[in-house]
């Protein structure tokens, strides 16, 4: 994203700390590093469509992605089958919990079961 500010100033602005505030901006959706910022003050000319660089900064963003939680709250296991004896087969598990993100299509969403479960296809699982 590249984004163009014009200051409509009668005046030069001194050299000093600008602030400039960006809204509705939506974070990226992993927590892969985003890249680099590229801050530049330019000048152009009037009558000129060149723009002249004066100052450059080229580094890093500061931005560090976190993590979203399951809320842990929301998580819910059930047995669909009632049926909670030692070693019973067939069994079906409801567990349904709120991510803190949104899940986006062609995502995944990973579950660990205890190494005391087994089941016998990975196919037996469906959302």
């Amino acid at each position: 994203m590249c984004l163009l500010i014009k200051f409509d100033s009668a005046e030069n602005i001194d050299a000093t700390t600008l602030t400039i505030t960006f809204e509705n901006l939506k974070n990226p959706e992993s927590l892969y590093p985003v890249g680099d910022i590229i801050i530049m003050t330019m000048m152009q000319y009037s009558g000129d469509s060149q723009f002249y660089r004066i100052d450059k900064y080229t580094g890093d963003s500061g931005f560090i992605a976190t993590a979203g939680t399951i809320v842990p709250s929301t998580i819910s296991t059930v047995s669909q089958t009632g049926d909670l004896s030692t070693y019973a087969d067939n069994q079906a598990y409801l567990v349904t919990f709120t991510a803190t993100h949104t899940v986006y299509k062609g995502g995944y969403i990973k579950i660990i079961l205890p190494d005391a479960f087994s089941m016998s296809s990975s196919s037996s699982a469906v959302a």
